[in-house]
C-alpha cells in the first residue's frame, strides 16, 4: 500500500516560515521548547535550509564589505594615481555583493511561501547540503 504525503501542520509551517525571517532562532526556540514536530522531516529540512542561507547571506555581506576595504586601502597606497580605479572597483564589487545579498533575501523570501505552502524549496547547493545533513 503506498504512503502519501501528509500536509504538515499549521503551525509547523508557521514556524519553517519564522525560520526564514530569523536566519533559524525561531527554528531553536522550537526545538529547544520541545515543539511536538521537531523531528520531522518538513521542519528539519527549512530550518535547517534557513540556518545555511543566513549564514550565507551573512558571511557573504561580511565578507565583502572587508574584501571591499582591504583593497581600497591597498589600492590607496599607490595615491592619487590610482584613485579613480580604486572608486571604481568599491562601487563595482560593492554592488555585485549587494545583489548577492539580494538573491539570498529573494531565496529567503520563497522559502517562507513554500514552507506556508506546505512544500520544500529547492535551491541547487544549499537544499543538496540539508539533505546530506539530514541524515
Amino acid at each position: 500500500m503506498p504512503t502519501y504525503f501528509k500536509s504538515p501542520d499549521f503551525t509547523v509551517k508557521l514556524v519553517c516560515a519564522g525560520c526564514y525571517l530569523t536566519f533559524g532562532i525561531a527554528g531553536i526556540i522550537y526545538t529547544i521548547a520541545g515543539g511536538r514536530f521537531k523531528d520531522a522531516p518538513f521542519f528539519r529540512f527549512h530550518f535547517l535550509q534557513s540556518i545555511i542561507i543566513g549564514l550565507l547571506q551573512t558571511l557573504l555581506i561580511w565578507g565583502g564589505g572587508a574584501m571591499i576595504s582591504i583593497m581600497v586601502g591597498i589600492l590607496g597606497l599607490f595615491g592619487s594615481a590610482l584613485g579613480g580605479i580604486s572608486t571604481l572597483f568599491a562601487g563595482g564589487a560593492d554592488l555585485v555583493f549587494k545583489l548577492m545579498g539580494f538573491v539570498f533575501s529573494i531565496c529567503s523570501l520563497l522559502g517562507i511561501i513554500q514552507s506556508l505552502r506546505g512544500k520544500q524549496l529547492e535551491i541547487p547547493f544549499v537544499s543538496r547540503l540539508v539533505r546530506q545533513n539530514m541524515r
